[in-house]
C-alpha cells in the first residue's frame, strides 16, 4: 500500500501536471503527500567568467537570485498546501537546498513513491525546462518513480514491459505491492525474436499477477531494431494509461541498471511511466 507520496514541486508545466496527478493518486489511496521544492544554490551561484573587479557584483547578483528563487518556492509550497487542504489530503511541505537530484533522492527515503514531471524547472524564469534531474533520479531509483508527461485518459489498461530480467520482475512486483494494479488490466509484453521463449518468460509474470488478484494478458513482440519504439506504439494502440518499466534491456549489451530501450521510452513516452529497478 502507498502511505506517502513524494511529489517534486517546481515551475515547469509538467511539474504542475504531476501535482494534479499526485492529488488524484493520493485521494485514491488515502495517502499523504510530501511536497518537495529544491533551492538549487549550486546552479544559482555557479562560477562564471567575471571581469576584473566583478566578484563583488557577482556576490550581490547571486544573493538577489537566491532571494527571488526562494520567494517563488515559498509561493509554490503555499499553493500546494492550500490545494491539499481544499481536497482534504494530508500533506507536508519541504524546502531543501542543494543539487535537485541528490536532494530528491534523500527526501524520497521518507516515502513509498516519487512523482515528478517529465521535465523540471527549479530556477523560475532563469532557465529553461530540463529532463536532466528526471534522468538522474530514474537511473539511481531510490524509490519507485512515476514520471508524468501529461495526464492520460483513464482506460484502466497498463502495459508492462517485461524482459524476464530481475529489474523488470522487480518493477512489476513493486507495482503490484503498492496496489497500483487494483482494478487495472495489465498487458505483459516481451520483446523477443523467439515467441516460445518469450511466452515462457511472461508466464511467470502472469502467475505473479494472478497471485495478487490482478487481471493480466500477454503478448510477444518481434522488434529487432527499436524495442522501445515498438513498446510505445503498442501502448498507444492499447490506449494504455501507464507503462511499467524496469531497466528494460533487449540484449546483454545494455547500460548498467538502465538500458537504451528504457532511455528511449523515458524520452519519448507521452503517458506516465512507472519505473523501478
Amino acid at each position: 500500500m502507498i502511505k506517502r507520496i513524494v511529489l517534486v514541486l517546481d515551475a515547469s508545466v509538467a511539474g504542475k501536471t504531476a501535482r494534479a496527478y499526485a492529488l488524484d493518486l493520493a485521494k485514491q489511496h488515502q495517502a499523504e503527500l510530501l511536497g518537495v521544492a529544491v533551492l538549487d544554490t549550486p546552479w544559482l551561484t555557479a562560477t562564471q567568467p567575471e571581469p576584473l573587479g566583478g566578484s563583488a557584483f557577482k556576490i550581490r547578483r547571486d544573493e538577489e537570485m537566491i532571494r527571488s528563487t526562494q520567494s517563488h518556492i515559498e509561493e509554490v509550497l503555499a499553493e500546494f498546501k492550500s490545494v491539499c487542504a481544499q481536497k482534504n489530503i494530508p500533506c507536508q511541505a519541504l524546502e531543501i537546498e542543494g543539487f535537485p537530484a541528490n536532494e530528491i533522492e534523500m527526501a524520497s527515503y521518507q516515502g513509498d513513491l516519487i512523482l515528478l514531471g517529465k521535465t523540471t524547472d527549479f530556477h523560475f524564469e532563469l532557465d529553461t525546462d530540463s529532463d536532466s534531474t528526471v534522468r538522474h533520479v530514474a537511473h539511481d531509483n531510490p524509490r519507485p518513480l512515476v514520471v508524468i508527461p501529461k495526464i492520460p485518459e483513464q482506460t484502466n489498461v497498463v502495459l508492462v514491459a517485461y524482459d524476464g530480467q530481475i529489474c523488470s520482475s522487480r518493477a512489476l512486483h513493486m507495482f503490484l505491492l503498492l496496489n497500483l494494479g487494483k482494478g487495472k488490466r495489465l498487458h505483459i509484453v516481451n520483446v523477443n525474436e523467439n515467441p516460445s521463449e518469450g511466452q515462457e518468460l511472461v508466464s511467470l509474470a502472469l502467475k505473479l499477477c494472478e497471485s495478487h488478484g490482478v487481471s493480466a494478458e500477454s503478448q510477444i513482440l518481434n522488434a529487432k531494431h527499436s524495442p522501445g519504439e515498438a513498446l510505445l506504439d503498442l501502448a498507444q494502440t492499447l490506449k494504455a494509461e501507464m507503462i511499467v518499466l524496469g531497466a528494460f534491456g533487449h540484449t546483454i549489451l545494455w547500460d548498467a541498471l538502465f538500458g537504451s530501450c528504457s532511455k528511449t521510452m523515458l524520452k519519448k513516452s507521452e503517458i506516465p511511466l512507472f519505473i523501478h529497478h
